[in-house]
């Protein structure tokens, strides 16, 4: 299949394993067997347990230093399973608050990048929400700062993004709505490209074209043809079109640049003079991508895909997340907090007051009475 995926940790193992059950070729790399263990669809050898700890318990830096006596074997085992010719494009997932994904994820997408230059590796980093905890949030600065400066497209999956959307939802709810739609998009896009159209359509290799760009991508959908009163217009499909860019599951998108653009355009053709990209991009500094994609099917009722690619980095959302840190350790340091000092009772204080009065005549010494009962 077109897309192969790198599970990183834990979370990025269980977006693998999503993966794995819709027929991808999908391998999991971990410093904890436990999670590997825990692993359903991903094949036992398609499973690699990194050897020096079980588990990294949130240490990035850990990882990191571990990662020198196990990078040769990672590639190799990256380099096995993935090297297929139909594999073209490279998903490497992982959380950005953990330890094992966050501490590995940006030194292999480097190391593999380069080892393997017929491949496109993709970033497939997954944010924590506001109520995680300070140390996922602090994880998350150290690593954003690393991707970006890293030559890969970078697609932010947001848990926060997620949480507005759809509520509170609890943990095993929220991965299942970030994995499942995931890998769900991914196999749509794949799907579309074997479809044949008049109007144009997405090919593989313009597919690869928009993965294959520096800075941040997003992928959305629009149901423009739901108006419920509305009137069809270009205004209309336009709004439709940017409002999904923000309605996803990715973090909201930066609107200083856009470099590429694929728009896929589903529907009865007639409705097709609604499509106005002008309109469409103009939020952008830049007013137009530098390249565009164009396709249009006709077996749907009428929704727009955007795969938008070389975005701005997710600057914002860093901000964002910085001031959450700041306001947590200002919590903190305004803790005063004093040392309890015991009164330093003990068990004679408490049942001398009830013990008879000692008899000078009948008090026996300690040698006594250890005779008496010990004999």
């Amino acid at each position: 299949m077109y897309f192969g995926f790198i599970g990183l940790g834990a979370a990025g193992g269980n977006i693998a394993d999503e993966a794995a059950k819709n027929g991808y070729d999908a391998i999991a790399i971990n410093y904890s067997k436990s999670d590997l263990d825990s692993l359903t669809y991903i094949n036992h050898e398609m499973r690699h347990y990194c050897v020096g700890s079980e588990g990294v318990g949130k240490e990035r830096e850990t990882a990191r230093e571990l990662l020198k006596n196990n990078y040769e074997s990672v590639i190799d085992f990256v380099k096995k399973h993935l090297s297929k010719s139909s594999v073209e494009v490279i998903i490497v997932t992982f959380s950005t608050g953990g330890g094992s994904g966050s501490g590995m994820s940006s030194i292999l997408l480097q190391m593999l990048a380069q080892q393997m230059p017929d491949k496109v590796f993709v970033a497939a980093p997954i944010l924590p929400s506001r109520n995680e905890v300070l140390i996922n949030q602090i994880n998350t600065l150290s690593l954003l700062e690393e991707l970006s400066n890293i030559n890969v497209c970078t697609i932010p999956i947001d848990n926060e993004t997620v949480i507005k959307r759809n509520g509170f939802v609890s943990k095993n709810k929220l991965f299942q709505i970030t994995n499942t739609k995931f890998i769900a998009q991914l196999r749509e896009l794949e799907q579309y490209t074997e479809k044949s159209s008049k109007n144009g359509i997405l090919d593989k290799k313009d597919l690869k074209q928009l993965f294959s760009i520096k800075g941040i991508m997003t992928i959305a959908k629009a149901k423009v043809l739901n108006i419920s009163g509305t009137t069809l217009s270009v205004e209309h499909f336009s709004n439709e079109i940017q409002k999904s860019w923000n309605e996803s599951i990715y973090t909201p998108i930066e609107n200083n640049r856009i470099l590429r653009a694929g728009i896929i355009f589903n529907g009865n053709e007639r409705f097709l003079e609604y499509i106005n990209y002008g309109r469409i991009f103009s939020v952008f500094g830049n007013k137009s991508p530098v390249d565009l994609f164009e396709a249009n099917y006709t077996d749907n009722a009428g929704e727009v895909i955007s795969i938008l690619s070389g975005l701005e980095w997710i600057n914002t959302r860093i901000q964002e997340i910085d001031e959450l840190v700041e306001e947590q350790k200002n919590n903190l340091s305004l803790i005063d907090t004093v040392e309890y000092k015991s009164k330093n009772t003990s068990k004679d204080d408490i049942f001398g007051q009830f013990a008879k009065p000692k008899s000078v005549k009948t008090e026996a010494k300690s040698s006594e009475l250890l005779k008496q009962f010990f004999n």
